[in-house]
């Protein structure tokens, strides 16, 4: 994009960047989906423990930490899809084995960041 003013726009005025921004604020918190300032008060990091548990990320998005449920969620997808191709081959039996660990790993870290973030601002990222 130039600064040179543009023949095509009519009324020969032309924005700059310092005008675009002028209009915004910058300590406004990034908005999109995957972004919660907070953890409710009152959720549970025992359910949250639990959910995840049973699938991997869904505790994290319950309890409002949705990217991070995200997260979890497509490295156990990704881990499923390894170990299912790996067992094909005769060579991904221990990975198939170690799958309760994976869920475990991940209630562990739902219980921890839920009871961490529970009722404070988490810091911003975007």
């Amino acid at each position: 994009m130039s600064d040179e003013p543009s023949d095509q726009s009519g009324d020969g005025t032309r924005a700059t960047v310092e005008d675009l921004r002028g209009s915004m604020d910058p300590t406004a918190p990034p908005t999109g989906f995957g972004h919660q300032d907070t953890v409710d008060e009152d959720e549970s990091p025992l359910l949250a423990a639990v959910l995840s548990a049973v699938i991997p990320g869904a505790g994290h998005v319950h309890a409002g930490l949705r990217r991070r449920g995200l997260y979890w969620f497509g490295v156990w997808l990704f881990y499923l899809f390894v170990t299912s191709i790996l067992v094909v081959f005769g060579i991904g039996v221990l990975l198939a084995l170690a799958l309760p660990l994976v869920h475990f790993v991940v209630a562990g870290d739902a219980y921890r960041q839920v009871g961490r973030w529970r009722g404070e601002e988490r810091p911003r990222l975007g």
